[in-house]
């Protein structure tokens, strides 16, 4: 339950430059590559902009980074690495991590919470999974 100043990031992928960046590459084609980069980081602001000092962020982090860049770009979910990071360049005090893998096993779940959830983590945003039936009164 959101009770004051929280924003909810669902269903969220970064975007990305979708143009042949390769100079090697015979359909690169430098202008749309850099605009391609530009367009992307861009817009990649603005979603950063939509939660930036947000008392609670609660944000899609379906992926680790590594199963995310073996085949899951292009899912429409975030990894969360890419999630907290954003998270800590936005000044997002609190973070609940949701949204996650079907398919993980709740001791898979566990180790994740350890590895991303840990006290002392890096930048000053709070991080936490959501879990059912949680509420969170900010």
């Amino acid at each position: 339950m959101v009770k004051y100043g929280g924003n909810t990031a669902y269903d969220t992928e970064p975007f990305r430059n979708i143009f042949t960046t390769d100079a090697n590459d015979p359909s690169y084609d430098e202008a749309m590559a850099v605009e391609g980069n530009a367009a992307a980081q861009t817009a990649n602001e603005r979603i950063e902009s939509f939660y930036a000092g947000a008392d609670l962020l609660i944000h899609d982090t379906q992926y680790t980074q590594e199963e995310y860049d073996s085949g899951k770009v292009g899912w429409g979910h975030s990894s969360f690495e890419q999630a907290i990071a954003a998270a800590h360049r936005a000044g997002v005090k609190r973070m609940a991590l949701f949204h996650h893998e079907p398919l993980r096993a709740d001791a898979q779940m566990e180790e994740l919470a350890s590895k991303y959830c840990s006290a002392g983590g890096e930048g000053e945003t709070e991080i936490f999974f959501a879990r059912e039936g949680a509420e969170v009164i900010i």
